[in-house]
């Protein structure tokens, strides 16, 4: 009986787990124009996770961060040295957006933070 459960886990697919991208192709009347908008463009979930987290590390403030995706959601958990978090918080959430939507997630991910201060030596 276990045999057969592991033999349908193995065979069965999963959700489908990626971000879909938008299609930048242009809208001209040519054939392969027509081709390009037929495929579809994902991300996986680790691979917006990773640009996230690339895209964090290079705001002021920021000292180390962790990133998970979903598909309807992005969180991120910030180290900071910095003792007022508010404004951190906010910029960093907007420029995470502002860089999935460059990018051409539709829909962009919900995005929430989490800011923690770390004590610095010295």
């Amino acid at each position: 009986m276990v045999g057969v459960i592991l033999l349908l886990c193995a065979l069965i697919p999963g959700a489908f787990s990626a971000l879909t991208v938008r299609s930048g192709a242009a809208t001209g009347g040519s054939n392969s124009d027509a081709q390009a908008q037929e495929r579809e463009t994902v991300m996986t979930r680790r691979a917006v996770a990773h640009v996230v987290r690339a895209q964090c590390v290079q705001i002021d403030g920021v000292s180390g961060v962790s990133a998970t995706a979903s598909n309807k959601h992005v969180h991120l958990s910030v180290k900071t040295s910095l003792r007022e978090t508010s404004d951190l918080r906010s910029r960093v959430i907007e420029e995470v957006r502002d860089r999935l939507t460059t990018i051409g997630l539709d829909p962009v991910p919900r995005i929430s933070a989490t800011i923690e201060t770390i004590e610095t030596q010295g």
